[in-house]
């Protein structure tokens, strides 16, 4: 796949010929390739989905700065090489990050220890300490757009959520935090996790939303027992971990009622292999969700 000259013209400036660049699979946000030089391979971001740039113009510093803090992490993170921040690239803001070996792996043959190797690697990213990382976590869902959802066979469920969640958040330590912390940012080799990508949204916050992130796309994916099973993967990696329902009604809530559609399958699913699955079994996996959350209440 050809680039646009000057994008060409400034990974050859940071690191040499480009011999192919090939657009990745899974990049729905933002686009992302790989970039293949007789060195080395690298991947590329390109900041070009406007509606979240118009919201967070500070995309690309902020994941250059995410990929430098993770690097003091015992996880596996790409090496931030350049970046671009003034749209003086083709038009767009760039970021160019180091390759990391591995396949998006959703067919595991060992459940179990997937999810504990991905609970142990999280709670390794919570042990940092960031004082002055100055991205800060914040709702999705704003409070004026806190309803039930038209689409639930469940309202008052959905309702006890959205109760629980407008009272104070509780008193809870703060951490580095991926953000976006799920099955298709993880890599594995034979059986191994082999590193954590895209930090576009790292910030400080609770390890609460990492790990209420992670049990959404699980329930979703593979069932409640699945998400239930993570957090107990996850309580072993840190037994200081206290549960409390009240963060995982936010991250639900984040996940699902940005907008009036209903739950549906996440693309990347598909692009990585996952066939048995249907918009209904989604929702389905949602909606038993929001009531395992709620009979903690």
């Amino acid at each position: 796949m050809l680039l646009a000259p000057e994008l060409n013209d400034w990974i050859t400036a940071q690191v040499g010929t480009i011999e192919q660049a090939t657009q990745l699979a899974g990049s729905t946000s933002t686009t992302l390739y790989r970039i293949e030089t007789e060195q080395a391979r690298y991947v590329l971001r390109l900041y070009d989905n406007q509606e979240w740039f118009a919201t967070e113009p500070d995309l690309c510093e902020h994941e250059a700065h995410a990929l430098m803090v993770a690097q003091a992490t015992d996880v596996l993170t790409p090496d931030l090489i350049a970046y671009e921040t003034d749209a003086n690239v083709a038009g767009l803001a760039v970021l160019l990050m180091s390759h990391l070996d591995g396949d998006v792996w959703l067919t595991p043959t060992d459940m179990s220890d997937w999810l504990q190797q991905s609970a142990d690697a999280l709670a390794k990213i919570h042990q940092l300490t960031v004082p002055d990382f100055q991205w800060q976590h914040f709702r999705y869902v704003r409070q004026n757009k806190l309803r039930v959802p038209l689409w639930t066979d469940y309202p008052q469920v959905w309702q006890s959520l959205i109760d629980l969640i407008q009272q104070p958040e509780p008193d809870t330590t703060q951490h580095f935090i991926h953000r976006d912390y799920h099955q298709t940012n993880f890599l594995w080799q034979n059986g191994i996790l082999t590193g954590v990508v895209d930090w576009i949204n790292a910030c400080i916050g609770v390890a609460h939303v990492d790990v209420g992130h992670m049990r959404v796309n699980l329930a979703q994916l593979y069932g409640v027992e699945t998400a239930d099973a993570f957090l107990h993967a996850y309580q072993r990696a840190n037994p200081a971990y206290e549960y409390h329902p009240y963060w995982d009604a936010m991250t639900l809530i984040d996940a699902t009622l940005d907008n009036d559609q209903a739950p549906s399958i996440y693309r990347p699913w598909l692009d990585f292999g996952i066939t048995n699955i249907t918009d209904e079994a989604v929702q389905e996996c949602t909606e038993q969700l929001a009531q395992a959350i709620a009979s903690q209440i």
